[in-house]
């Protein structure tokens, strides 16, 4: 697993600048919190580093797999918790996805894999995406908000799993606004839009 690293990010969307400059290195069995306020692009930043977004100018360099988890990731409500990790697990090109070991993971044993996501409350549908984030292992964890409708128990369900990615020599980069989650998280932070 390498260093991920961010040289010199920049984005603007039109002449509003969001962030610039932005540089970091993330080496394994470290997690970088990104904090800012709302709209100050911590989401915007998390898409960069997924690929999903160009930035207006810098790079980003990591040679490994990424697993993204984020508010907008959509899940397919007519599928069951199962049949949505196959789903991505086939786009990802993930061969034999242990989809029932990735629900036992973040809670939603218990039979809840054949549910439709449709019936799955807001705080379920977050730990489904947690799941489809590790598909295939990823060494780079990206989760943007990670535990905005979870509970207690799925915070800390979102805490091991985070533990125990690190420990493995995975990194992560992680944006959050609770004070609490970026202290127990990060032993890394960026602040943007300051």
């Amino acid at each position: 697993m390498g260093v991920l690293e961010l040289r010199g990010i920049t984005m603007a969307y039109g002449r509003r600048t969001l962030f610039s400059d932005v540089q970091a290195d993330v080496p394994p069995g470290r997690c970088l919190v990104v904090t800012g306020a709302n709209g100050a692009g911590k989401s915007t930043l998390l898409k960069i580093i997924a690929g999903l977004l160009r930035p207006e100018s810098g790079t980003v360099a990591y040679d490994g797999t990424r697993g993204y988890a984020a508010p907008d990731v959509q899940l397919y409500g007519e599928l069951t918790g199962l049949e949505n990790l196959a789903f991505f697990a086939r786009l990802r090109g993930v061969p034999d996805a242990p989809g029932a070991a990735l629900l036992a993971e973040v809670g939603l044993a218990r039979g809840r894999g054949h549910d439709l996501v449709s019936a799955y409350s807001s705080g379920m549908r977050q730990r489904l995406k947690l799941a489809v984030s590790r598909l295939g292992d990823p060494p780079l964890l990206l989760w943007d908000e990670p535990t905005a409708t979870l509970d207690g128990a799925g915070k800390a369900r979102a805490d091991d799993i985070l533990a125990r990615h690190r420990a493995g020599g995975g990194l992560a980069v992680v944006a959050t606004n609770d004070p609490a989650e970026a202290e127990r998280w990060g032993d890394l932070r960026l602040t943007i839009g300051a």
